[in-house]
């Protein structure tokens, strides 16, 4: 009997860590167009997602760059997969959008002087808005 109590909690226990091992299978939104449009001083990245689960947005600080990664998300651009445009605002010296791996996607903002200051992140059903602004101590033309 003991024996049989043993074999039972070792099929139990490998049972549970075989399905607690399967990845979680979310879905994935498509980014499908980018757009920047400038405002106060500085610039909304508009990305057009196809309907899917909401994306999360991390943003951190690399040099004059900051830079927001977007999980659960593939570039899907009628041009190709990355998006840069120079000078698209005073204060900013490029946005680029690139895939950065198999469910994300990478927006870098690179400031002129300084690492641009961000604003929190718009969603709507079939879109997420990121807004940037040159941060202070930036001369604007």
């Amino acid at each position: 009997m003991k024996q049989l109590h043993g074999n039972s909690f070792i099929l139990g226990t490998a049972a549970f860590l075989f399905l607690s091992a399967q990845p979680v299978w979310a879905q994935i939104s498509q980014v499908t167009d980018v757009k920047l449009n400038p405002v106060n001083g500085g610039i909304n990245v508009a990305l057009k997602t196809s309907s899917g689960s909401r994306p999360q947005v991390f943003t951190t600080k690399r040099g004059k760059a900051l830079v927001a990664d977007i999980i659960n998300t593939q570039l899907r651009l009628p041009q190709g997969n990355t998006f840069r445009q120079d000078s698209p605002a005073p204060g900013i010296a490029s946005v680029e959008v690139s895939q950065l791996d198999a469910n994300s996607i990478r927006v870098t903002v690179t400031g002129s002087n300084n690492t641009p200051s961000n604003q929190p992140v718009v969603r709507s059903q079939n879109g997420i808005t990121l807004s940037f602004s040159p941060s202070p101590g930036t001369i604007a033309s």
